[in-house]
């Protein structure tokens, strides 16, 4: 059985992000699914799979195995992610539009990116 869970902070956290949220799911039936473009980033936290995967396309070959927490940059397009085919438990946090900057950076200083490609980037764990 599936699971998604999602709540809104309390303030001041609410004025920077919209919902913190939770997905639990089991192994599906197809290796990829798309996820619709919100223009918010979000913060993604695995916590049953060692990494996220990422494709760049419907038809890349050589996906981005993304580690530990990763920063989502908002998207002006579909997005791609792989391991579906295995089971999942991630939390988030879903930032408001121009809400990134709880990330203690602007939009424009995440590493640049073609403008119709997804952004993600790594964040580092403890040393």
């Amino acid at each position: 059985m599936s699971v998604f869970f999602c709540i809104r902070p309390a303030p001041p956290l609410d004025a920077m992000v919209e919902h913190l949220w939770a997905s639990d799911r089991p192994a599906l039936m197809h290796a990829r699914e798309r996820s619709l473009p919100t223009g918010c980033a979000d913060i993604v936290i695995p916590l049953l799979q060692t990494h996220l995967i990422r494709h760049d396309d419907d038809s890349d070959a050589s996906p981005q195995r993304l580690r530990g927490p990763v920063l989502q940059g908002a998207c002006d397009r579909y997005l791609v992610r792989g391991g579906t085919a295995e089971p999942s438990s991630v939390v988030g946090v879903h930032s408001k539009p121009g809400g990134a900057g709880m990330t203690g950076s602007t939009p424009g200083s995440y590493r640049p990116v073609a403008p119709s490609q997804p952004n993600h980037v790594a964040i580092p764990g403890p040393a």
